[in-house]
């Protein structure tokens, strides 16, 4: 029935076949960020969960792709009773996995040392 996206004890829910857009923080997730799956009885299965600091990039390391639009990547679950895959959409190219870490951060063009005496 749904896709659940799941960020310490927050739940993002997809439906099947949905097409309106859901935004997705990142890195939000503290101690974990997992994928699961809400059954038509109601029963929620995870997926696969990551644990840790930078979890949701982990997951996104591990579990997804890219495609031939730089836009979009692919998520894939190779759960053997329930395998799932996602096709998610950036509104810019910048993601994750394709962003330059030397890019979110400006040195100073002054720095200053101050002791406490």
């Amino acid at each position: 029935q749904a896709v659940e996206i799941i960020q310490d004890n927050a739940r993002q829910t997809i439906k099947i076949n949905q097409t309106s857009p859901i935004h997705i923080k990142w890195p939000h997730a503290k101690d974990s960020f997992a994928l699961g799956i809400v059954l038509k009885g109601g029963q929620r299965v995870q997926l696969v969960e990551e644990m840790g600091q930078w979890s949701m990039i982990k997951f996104l390391m591990k579990h997804s792709k890219s495609s031939s639009n730089p836009k979009v990547r692919i998520v894939r679950i190779d759960h053997p009773a329930y395998p799932v895959e996602l096709e998610f959409e950036t509104q810019a190219n910048m993601h994750p996995l394709s962003a330059a870490v030397q890019s979110f951060f400006q040195v100073p063009e002054h720095i200053a040392i101050q002791t406490n005496h």
